[in-house]
């Protein structure tokens, strides 16, 4: 939270057009970042699961 609000702030002082789309951009991205770690174990289990029952087929 703290680096996003220190994003938040330098964009919104250069004031640059289209700042606040940027900070959207940026926040997507951290976002499906942090949901694409989250999600390899669930990723890991179901390839364990698949070499599992294609070992037994």
């Amino acid at each position: 939270p703290r680096l996003l609000q220190r994003r938040f702030n330098l964009l919104q002082q250069q004031a640059q057009p289209g700042w606040l789309q940027q900070f959207r951009k940026d926040v997507q991205a951290l976002l499906l970042a942090e949901l694409d770690l989250r999600l390899q174990p669930v990723l890991g289990l179901v390839e364990a699961l698949e070499r599992e029952v294609s070992r037994k087929s």
